[in-house]
């Protein structure tokens, strides 16, 4: 049996993380487990960078060379000499 989840208060944290107004916050209804699980702010902007990227086909990957990339650094703070 699975938890009601309050997705009003997942609504205000997403629009004070994206500063936006609530009403603007729309979640994929094909993803409301996943917004459920979401608990931290970390959560949450990981799952939206699940969804806000375009996954490319396995033909398109196979010559694939990057241009850059992407890192998620949480704790690093800068040292300023």
């Amino acid at each position: 049996m699975s938890v009601p989840v309050n997705l009003k208060a997942k609504k205000q944290l997403v629009a004070r993380m994206y500063k936006v107004g609530v009403n603007r916050v729309v979640f994929d209804s094909d993803h409301l487990d996943d917004v459920a699980d979401a608990i931290t702010r970390e959560n949450i902007r990981s799952l939206f960078a699940h969804q806000l990227f375009i996954r490319p086909s396995a033909a398109e990957l196979e010559d694939h060379e990057p241009e850059l990339t992407v890192m998620c650094i949480n704790d690093f703070e800068a040292v300023i000499d």
